[in-house]
């Protein structure tokens, strides 16, 4: 057990223990209890935000990964998304390698549709985006021409 959570502990037996010796006292003398305090209400204000902020933080964790795609599932290595293009909200076209053939198939909702068995593979290392360093370097090779006119 780490200090914080004993910390905690020992506060929150405090916490009930002061509302016990309140809750006893007010029952004693007859009167009304008094309204929560501004501690309980900003404590549950806070206990509150912070559970939203991280279901906003799941949701758009969530969302960007199937917007971007970067989780590809593999069936033993032969079976592989080479590329994928979304063609409308639902919608798009997968490259996709199952042993040495590659597919061009459409993917809607409701339906998986192979649209062409390619007869000669596409080589895709040819097309492949820049990589970090490869970006870096354009970046600064436009940077010292900018800086020279």
């Amino acid at each position: 057990m780490n200090g914080h959570t004993v910390t905690g502990n020992r506060f929150a037996a405090r916490r009930a223990l002061m509302l016990f010796a309140t809750a006893t006292n007010t029952l004693a003398s007859g009167t009304a209890p008094a309204a929560p305090g501004p501690d309980v209400v900003t404590d549950f204000a806070r206990i509150i935000s912070y559970l939203l902020l991280i279901i906003v933080i799941i949701a758009v964790t969530v969302w960007l990964m199937r917007r971007l795609g970067h989780y590809q599932y593999s069936a033993q290595g032969k079976l592989r998304v080479l590329d994928s293009l979304p063609v409308g909200t639902r919608e798009k076209i997968l490259l996709i390698e199952v042993g040495k053939q590659q597919l061009l198939v459409g993917i809607t909702p409701t339906r998986l549709d192979t649209l062409h068995v390619l007869s000669e593979n596409i080589d895709l290392r040819e097309h492949a985006a820049p990589t970090v360093q490869q970006w870096a370097s354009q970046l600064r090779d436009r940077w010292r021409q900018g800086s020279s006119r």
